[in-house]
């Protein structure tokens, strides 16, 4: 059974799209850009099962309000923010807590359920459908990272 999940949201006033990495416990470890598109969510899903398990990807910050981290992809743009810890010992044990459950979680969608237009690209398109139609975690092969 999977240890965590891949939660998809719409949140704000625009009602745009966002994934929240939650443990077991339901905290989450980490947020997601927002994103226009649902199939958007899905193609970073697939990029953080991977990347959260590189310790390299992972960029740690801190300022007066606390220590937080970035994970990012290979190109660098940023996959997700956590929260902010107030020590680099719980940052480093969020950081412990994403990598156990990254690549393992389940997807969970919360959104409504809506038509995916012509406007999506033809690759986030199938990505999207594999991912919706998966019964357990979604699975990424090899050959598509």
């Amino acid at each position: 059974m999977a240890e965590g999940t891949y939660e998809i949201v719409q949140t704000g006033m625009g009602m745009r799209y966002q994934v929240l990495v939650k443990d077991d416990t339901g905290e989450v470890l980490l947020k997601s850009q927002y994103r226009e598109l649902k199939p958007m969510c899905l193609n970073e899903i697939r990029l953080l099962r991977r990347a959260a398990l590189k310790d390299s990807l992972y960029e740690r910050l801190e300022d007066e309000n606390g220590c937080w981290y970035n994970v990012r992809a290979k190109d660098a743009h940023v996959l997700g923010t956590s929260p902010v810890y107030k020590s680099e010992e719980e940052r480093e044990g969020g950081i412990g807590r994403l990598k156990r459950v990254a690549s393992e979680a389940e997807l969970v969608d919360t959104t409504p359920q809506t038509e995916q237009g012509p406007r999506i690209h033809d690759v986030l398109r199938t990505l999207a459908d594999e991912a919706l139609a998966c019964k357990g975690p979604y699975r990424v092969s090899e050959d598509r990272f």
